[in-house]
């Protein structure tokens, strides 16, 4: 797969070029959506709010269960979701088929690394 960068840049060359831009493939979004999610999961501990938003784990899961992420860094997982949604990607399973954990919003980090509202 390609990183969304890389598909992006394409298309901007395309439309440069005079050609149509085209689309990333779902699992381009899905490996877009993915890296985001681990850059707004990035937080400062003690900072009110530091991890106040809720987003999908993953936009393929049909049961959109949630994770804390930072809420000053949520627009791009916005856009990626609405442009799975509009290119109606599939979702795996098709039917939300178990219960979600509520998820902790707590910035912590972990021995060696940054601060994350994952705690890893």
């Amino acid at each position: 797969m390609k990183p969304l960068a890389a598909v992006l840049l394409a298309a901007a060359l395309a439309l440069a070029a005079g050609g149509a831009a085209a689309q990333p493939s779902c699992g381009d979004l899905v490996a877009a959506y993915e890296a985001e999610l681990a850059l707004s999961q990035r937080c400062e501990v003690g900072a009110p709010d530091a991890c106040g938003a809720t987003r999908p784990r993953t936009p393929q899961d049909a049961c959109r269960c949630q994770v804390a992420v930072n809420p000053a860094r949520t627009a791009e997982l916005d856009r990626l979701l609405a442009q799975f949604d509009t290119q109606a990607c599939p979702r795996k399973p098709l039917v939300c088929n178990r219960a979600c954990t509520k998820p902790a919003r707590a910035c912590a980090a972990a021995p060696g690394a940054a601060p994350s509202c994952a705690g890893r």
